[in-house]
């Protein structure tokens, strides 16, 4: 049995069923890169046309705070102290174990990007670019959360990881080329903040696509590990399979 389930473990093998899923990965990782550029394309100029605010440090400053916080963040969640705290904290744990773990983090995080672009068209200087500012971080935790979503689906296998890693820096490219055009046609042909509304919208959509794909794939399994649920699910087609070629139930 485990070296059957081992030969089918291939992006295109039936059995495994990995191909629609890691669909939506490879979209998610173009996805999360569009709305970054999208911003890092238009923020110089849109601030200063917006709130006549032109000092490159700060702007420059500010477009890094996001991704220094996010680096931040995630050193801490290595350490010794943040183990501590889940193992003490009830509410932290259960908060980790329920939407901070892939693949539900991914629709969190897409939900972040809907509320911080639609920060960044605001009138009030201040939220946009604490909107700015958080747009980097959400960035960097949804980038780590796709990658953690292409372990749990490799299962293990070093070349299926590549062969993923690969498909996926292929969306990643395509989107970043295609985001600064659109988001420039976008800001000069509609208005300086269509293009952020646009991203907020986008997100907000891909947000709950994401979560109900998933939910209705691993329904049942809402209390295992991304890895654990996705590796049971060939195991459970594959004895259904083979019961079926033996007529037992």
């Amino acid at each position: 049995m485990e070296d059957r389930a081992a030969e089918e473990l291939t992006i295109w093998g039936t059995t495994r069923c990995l191909l629609l899923p890691l669909s939506m990965l490879w979209l998610c990782d173009g996805m999360n890169i569009l709305a970054y550029i999208t911003e890092w394309t238009l923020f110089a100029v849109y601030f200063a046309e917006a709130y006549a605010w032109s000092s490159s440090t700060l702007t420059g400053a500010a477009q890094m705070a996001g991704d220094l916080l996010a680096a931040a963040i995630l050193a801490l969640t290595t350490t010794k102290l943040w183990a501590r705290l889940l193992r003490a904290a009830g509410a932290t744990r259960a908060l980790d174990r329920s939407i901070l773990q892939p693949p539900w983090n991914l629709g969190v995080f897409f939900a972040a990007y809907a509320a911080t672009f639609a920060m960044l068209a605001q009138p009030a200087f201040v939220v946009s670019v604490i909107g700015q500012v958080l747009m980097g971080t959400v960035y960097v935790f949804n980038k780590q959360a796709i990658l953690e979503c292409y372990v749990s689906v490799s299962h293990g296998s070093l070349s299926l990881f590549r062969k993923i890693e690969f498909v996926g820096s292929m969306s990643f490219n395509l989107c970043m080329a295609a985001a600064s055009l659109l988001a420039v046609l976008a800001y000069e042909l509609i208005s300086i903040t269509a293009p952020f509304y646009f991203v907020s919208a986008l997100s907000g959509v891909w947000a709950v696509v994401v979560v109900g794909y998933f939910w209705l794939r691993l329904r049942g399994r809402m209390g295992e590990s991304f890895a654990a649920a996705e590796l049971s699910l060939p195991k459970e087609r594959i004895s259904r399979t083979e019961r079926t070629a033996t007529g037992t139930t």
